[in-house]
């Protein structure tokens, strides 16, 4: 007997509500797999290879999302250099697995910001929310936030950073993740001030400090859809060159 019909037989021979219970298992476990990746994503600012800096959408250490693909699902990315003088907005070009920052370098000082839509999960509609910033080569302090969630270099040997939200500092007991280059991840927690301190890093390359779903329960509409809550997740990112 093949083994697919073996499979059939057994598979007839179970009681009809075992079956929609096995059925109804396997749709929420592809639904899971469909939500859960974009809940853990990131967006983030990278170098190419030839100098310029990317945008870039994913798992930090997986490979990025592409397009045609979840890179699409980007509404409305936007970039600003920040480096002296009045904010320069960036011509962003979408590309296989990224968003180009035409002109921009890694000796510039990057924010951005892009939208996701609004999604519903577990009986709650929520607006994600993304914002990237490039520290650069200098990594000079920080003054002033610019975006809702906002991590904040404060310089220094050992560097400070602040999270800030909506222009203050977030308080004790916020959890942010350090991706250290060659080394594994750390959790750090803000202090009273809100600021972490920086772990030494002992090998050249790219650095990423990530807040992921920073919960505002103030509801609101996006695009003609209600959501309850707005999840905010920021990136810090620079490079170490020894």
């Amino acid at each position: 007997m093949h083994a697919a019909s073996a499979c059939s037989r057994s598979n007839h021979s179970l009681p009809r509500h075992i079956l929609m219970i096995s059925s109804s298992l396997y749709t929420i476990a592809f639904l899971c797999l469909i939500a859960s990746p974009i809940l853990a994503h990131s967006v983030w600012i990278a170098p190419l290879a030839d100098g310029q800096l990317s945008l870039r959408f994913g798992e930090w250490g997986a490979d990025p999302e592409t397009s045609p693909g979840h890179l699409d699902s980007l509404i409305g990315p936007t970039a600003i250099n920040l480096k002296g003088g009045e904010p320069a907005p960036y011509q962003l070009a979408k590309k296989a697995d990224h968003y180009l920052l035409a002109g921009a370098s890694a000796q510039d000082s990057v924010i951005a910001r892009s939208d996701y839509g609004v999604m519903e999960r577990g009986g709650e509609s929520r607006r994600p929310i993304f914002y990237a910033r490039w520290w650069p080569v200098s990594r000079s302090a920080v003054d002033f936030p610019v975006t809702t969630l906002d991590l904040l270099p404060r310089g220094g040997a050992s560097p400070l950073v602040e999270v800030n939200f909506k222009g203050k500092a977030v308080g004790a007991g916020v959890t942010v993740t350090f991706y250290p280059p060659g080394a594994e991840s750390v959790k750090l927690v803000t202090d009273a001030a809100g600021q972490i301190r920086l772990p030494e890093v002992t090998a050249p390359g790219l650095c990423m400090l990530y807040l992921g779903r920073y919960s505002d329960p103030t509801p609101g509409e996006f695009r003609g859809k209600a959501y309850t809550i707005a999840s905010h997740s920021a990136t810090l990112c620079w490079n170490v060159v020894k």
